[in-house]
């Protein structure tokens, strides 16, 4: 957050935001107290599931998780973003920082059909690899919102991507990832987008 007095800003992408809410805080995390909310003029977080239910289909990464709080409040929290949601669950918890949630609109879900998408690929209708692309969003926005049919950047769903009393910007055709012919959070013109919000 450089040195004293400096006002800086943050960027977290996907996970990343909401690791940044934590670092803004002044609540104890495994350990340490950052506290960077003074320092911190703008925290843009972009294709972050800040409301994300976490039922991965396949299970989730083990986070070597310390509690630094009553045994009470740590049965209830599992995962760092439950304790971001617990702690900060809106952009006036992070006060003096403001808060933008940037989030694509590049995809809608769509509930995934096994058999008919397998004939599809059989047939040569869908090739395998748009086949996978569905299922994987599909699985992304369940996973995030309980939902396949809604809007999102293929991993985050347009739902999920703020936090109450941020200002939030939805773009269209953002995508998640990097990938060869589309746009996502990091490309130049869509970065030209959010960052009119930065100091």
């Amino acid at each position: 957050a450089g040195t004293a007095g400096t006002v800086c800003m943050q960027v977290g992408i996907s996970a990343g935001g909401w690791l940044a809410r934590l670092a803004l805080g002044d609540v104890p995390y495994h350990g340490t107290v950052y506290g960077l909310a003074p320092k911190v003029h703008t925290l843009v977080t972009c294709g972050t599931p800040h409301q994300s239910m976490e039922a991965y289909p396949f299970g989730r990464a083990e986070e070597a998780w310390i509690c630094d709080l009553s045994q009470q409040v740590c049965k209830q929290i599992r995962t760092s973003l439950q304790y971001a949601n617990h702690f900060y669950p809106d952009a006036d918890s992070l006060k003096p920082t403001n808060i933008i949630c940037v989030v694509g609109d590049a995809t809608t879900g769509e509930q995934f059909d096994y058999g008919r998408m397998g004939l599809q690929i059989i047939t040569g209708q869908t090739p395998i690899t748009a086949a996978n692309d569905k299922w994987f969003v599909q699985s992304a926005y369940v996973a995030s919102c309980g939902e396949a049919n809604v809007e999102g950047d293929g991993v985050c769903p347009v739902r999920t991507g703020t936090i109450p009393g941020a200002r939030t910007l939805v773009l269209p055709d953002v995508w998640h990832n990097q990938e060869p012919g589309k746009l996502w959070y990091g490309s130049m013109e869509v970065v030209q987008q959010w960052d009119q919000y930065l100091p």
